[in-house]
């Protein structure tokens, strides 16, 4: 049936032009051209494992003319075409063929910030959905966080997001207190075959037999903690605010092993309450972090926003910026260049610019939105981070 208020007419619009394909190391992302029609009410994303070969629908009525394909395993190449389709259900010919592979590189998978929304900021757009009475608090630093109230809110992340070899998943968790095995996470396909962090506080991964665990000191009630995993070649980690608190060589269980696809924040699939908190900065990467890494995304939203010991040297206000950044340096290290990077929370560059020290810098941030980012100086023996918010 055609859609309410659609025209009854039967020429198709023109196929898009300029497809192409861009590999990530956790997803594929297509660009193309839109045709001169004005009715295109939207596109139809088609795959294949093979040129010119049989193929698969993997999305329909895509707005946009970009799409990012977060369900494709690395190494693996992939070939895709695509349709345009009006408002009267007119189909175009198919696109011109375009292949990419996935490279599997070390990398950010998902990542949430939840700045007032549950949306991943990765390039892999791996966006959750959300159940019961969702709402907002302020986090660690002062920006947005999630706030689950223990009774019926909770999040569902993508099937394919933690179906991997190696993995690292962080998170700041601001535990209410209530039942200790409530989850911060769970990823599942049912009681046997499951991985999972309580607040109590225990990691816990399990393909059938006996669980294999790490353990440590319960989270305080109250306070802003952040807390990691790990799962490597070699074993399992648990951090606490950048510190390893237990790690083993016997964890050798893998998520890739079982390939969850009940994928919770907040929720275990068994009757188990929910968790009883605040959220944020929740953060999975395709591979284990080293401890330093985890010492690094730790300092990050934790209102020091220290990486080095030299950070008292480094200055920036205000904070929150608006249109204009200031940058003071005054360590040990007069001599020389420094050089000034502003970073995404995913560490792209976005801006760079070379000064001189115990100078003043002047940063036009006006151009980027709203959000938290990095400011990153260089010097002859140092490197400094400190994170900072601009709020237009």
């Amino acid at each position: 049936f055609l859609p309410s208020g659609a025209p009854v007419e039967f020429d198709p619009p023109t196929a898009p032009d300029g497809l192409a394909a861009t590999a990530n190391a956790e997803s594929i992302r297509l660009e193309w051209s839109a045709g001169p029609e004005t009715d295109i009410a939207g596109y139809t994303i088609f795959r294949s494992e093979s040129a010119g070969g049989p193929c698969q629908t993997i999305a329909r009525n895509v707005g946009s003319t970009s799409f990012v394909d977060n369900t494709v395993p690395a190494g693996v190449p992939f070939f895709y075409t695509i349709r345009a389709v009006d408002h009267s259900l007119n189909r175009s010919d198919y696109s011109g063929e375009v292949s990419a592979t996935a490279t599997g590189s070390n990398d950010l998978a998902a990542h949430f910030p939840f700045e007032g929304n549950t949306r991943d900021s990765s390039i892999n757009l791996n966006h959750s959905a959300s159940y019961g009475t969702i709402s907002y608090a302020e986090g660690p630093d002062g920006s947005g966080a999630l706030a689950l109230n223990g009774t019926d809110a909770f999040l569902q992340l993508p099937a394919t997001l933690p179906d991997r070899q190696e993995m690292t998943v962080a998170a700041w968790v601001y535990w209410m207190g209530g039942a200790p095995w409530q989850r911060i996470f769970e990823f599942c396909n049912g009681q046997d075959e499951t991985m999972y962090l309580q607040p109590r506080l225990r990691f816990a991964i399990k393909n059938g037999g006996p669980e294999q665990q790490l353990n440590a000191f319960p989270l305080p009630v109250g306070e802003w903690t952040h807390v990691a995993v790990t799962l490597s070649s070699t074993g399992a980690c648990l951090y606490v605010n950048g510190d390893t608190v237990d790690e083993s060589a016997a964890v050798t269980i893998r998520p890739s092993d079982f390939s969850p696809v009940l994928n919770y924040i907040g929720r275990s699939l068994f009757a188990v309450p929910l968790f009883n908190g605040y959220i944020d900065d929740f953060r999975v990467y395709n591979y284990a972090l080293p401890a330093s890494e985890v010492a690094l995304i730790s300092e990050l939203l934790s209102g020091e926003g220290a990486v080095y010991d030299f950070i008292r040297n480094l200055s920036l206000w205000p904070v929150p910026a608006k249109d204009v950044l200031y940058v003071n340096y005054d360590g040990e290290d007069n001599h020389g260049l420094l050089t000034l990077e502003v970073l995404d929370m995913n560490g792209r560059v976005l801006m760079r610019r070379e000064t001189q020290p115990a100078r003043a810098t002047e940063l036009d941030v006006s151009s980027l939105p709203s959000g938290i980012y990095l400011l990153k100086l260089t010097s002859r023996h140092e490197s400094l981070i400190k994170k900072f918010i601009i709020r237009h």
